[in-house]
């Protein structure tokens, strides 16, 4: 697993420290040892070893010598250095300039194991580290290009080659396992061992997987699980992927023919029935994406009087799709003012997206003491970044950050001329933390501190 480079120009020394333990036992299965200092150079820059031992005492090379050549080409390895008593100050100063650590002759054989020990230990973590953010890469780029990673990708990640679960869920268990977060409020986990997962919040879990070929199909399990729980508004509990076959609502057909002949008002008077048919029918997270991609895409290509543009963005993706539909208001509230959008651009009534940044309008007026980014906004009503703050500014006349700011400060001058909580508290219920920064911001908006404002109310 780890390999293992030691290097002394004292033959017995060399012999004595490769044979003083097992280092088999603490993982190292590839060990070489070198009497020759300018040798064991070359073999370290080709072989890259996770461990290198060496003397600090050597002629044409110390280990000093040797530290500091491997830190300069960036060497990973864990740098040990031999040492007499009478070199010892040498080895601290290595120690501070990036050596692991040291070990003092005659070499004792107790010490010896300690050092083994303290060398996996950090070689592990090391590794685990890595392995997550490798994982984590490759599985979120699963996620955002819906396409599955090469067979090989995974090739060499231990974990996955024993039998494991994905899981998907809005809090993080404290358990072994993989775990990242991938929203504010979801987190991917794969897990060997599931029995201590406690569904506290909704928790999606697939299908037993044994091999890294079935990470993705196992990541979509999971994740259709998970959906199915918020989608159906079930906040705690657990529930585990069940194949089964899909069906698309019978009103799915009907409202793309009413697309095709632009009658958008049927569109609009079937989107409800459409609706009650999913909360019945629909559970699968393939069936969402299809549902929706299937409406918009009528939309672009047969509604011919009505272009969205940068408007709508058909889910290519499971992320994508999460990011909206997280249950089934906010999907056919996404549907519905795209709908009236073609019906008003049809006939004349209203101009471009003002529907929709309305109902952005109103979910921020109903919201605006927690935090609210234009990012959450865009993606809640899927719409562009840009394309929400250009209609926003046209329809409020004011940008985004202002709007918000503007709404809070007013509730907090409210709550500063009606209660006697304190200044920490009006801010934090007014969407700000730190209370220095929303003193801040009241006293820039209203030309004087918020303890001032109270005294002249």
């Amino acid at each position: 697993m780890y390999k293992l480079f030691i290097i002394d120009d004292e033959p017995l020394i060399l012999k004595g420290i490769r044979n003083i333990i097992d280092w088999n036992a603490y993982g190292f299965d590839e060990i070489r040892t070198f009497s020759n200092p300018l040798k064991a150079h070359e073999a370290i820059l080709e072989s890259k070893p996770d461990v290198i031992l060496a003397d600090i005492k050597m002629p044409m090379m110390t280990g000093l010598d040797l530290l500091e050549s491997c830190r300069k080409e960036d060497l990973k390895s864990l740098f040990v250095l031999v040492t007499a008593y009478s070199e010892f100050e040498y080895a601290k100063q290595a120690v501070e300039n990036g050596a692991f650590s040291y070990v003092l002759k005659p070499l004792n054989r107790k010490l010896m194991l300690a050092l083994a020990e303290k060398l996996r230990d950090s070689l592990d973590t090391t590794r685990h580290t890595e392995l997550e953010k490798t994982v984590r890469t490759l599985v979120l780029q699963a996620l955002t290009t819906g396409i599955q990673p090469e067979m090989g990708a995974f090739e060499g990640i231990a974990y996955l080659n024993q039998p494991y679960r994905i899981c998907f869920t809005s809090y993080k268990p404290e358990f072994d396992g993989i775990w990242f977060k991938i929203y504010d409020d979801l987190y991917i986990g794969i897990l060997a061992d599931v029995r201590t997962l406690k569904p506290d919040a909704a928790a999606g879990l697939s299908r037993v997987a044994d091999g890294s070929q079935m990470l993705f199909a196992r990541i979509r399990e999971a994740l259709t699980a998970y959906y199915t729980l918020r989608f159906h508004g079930r906040s705690s509990e657990l529930l585990e992927f069940e194949a089964g076959d899909v069906d698309m609502p019978e009103y799915l057909d009907e409202i793309i023919r009413a697309i095709t002949i632009k009658n958008y008002k049927r569109v609009k008077a079937l989107l409800p029935l459409l609706k009650e048919q999913t909360i019945l029918h629909c559970t699968q997270l393939d069936e969402m994406t299809y549902m929706y991609n299937n409406i918009l895409s009528a939309f672009c290509a047969k509604g011919g009087d009505i272009s969205f543009g940068e408007e709508i963005r058909p889910f290519g993706n499971c992320l994508s799709m999460y990011s909206v539909l997280h249950n089934v208001e906010t999907m056919f509230e996404s549907l519905v003012v795209l709908t009236e959008n073609a019906i008003n651009e049809k006939y004349g009534n209203v101009q471009d997206s003002s529907a929709l940044v309305r109902a952005s309008i109103q979910f921020i007026d109903e919201n605006f003491t927690t935090p609210i980014t234009l990012e959450q906004i865009s993606e809640r009503f899927n719409i562009s970044i840009s394309h929400m703050s250009r209609q926003f500014k046209s329809v409020t006349g004011k940008n985004f950050s202002d709007y918000i700011r503007d709404k809070r400060i007013a509730h907090a001058c409210k709550l500063l001329e009606t209660t006697d909580l304190t200044i920490g508290d009006v801010g934090a219920l007014c969407g700000y933390e730190d209370y220095f920064h929303f003193s801040k911001v009241f006293k820039k908006s209203m030309g004087l501190a918020p303890s001032k404002y109270r005294e002249n109310r």
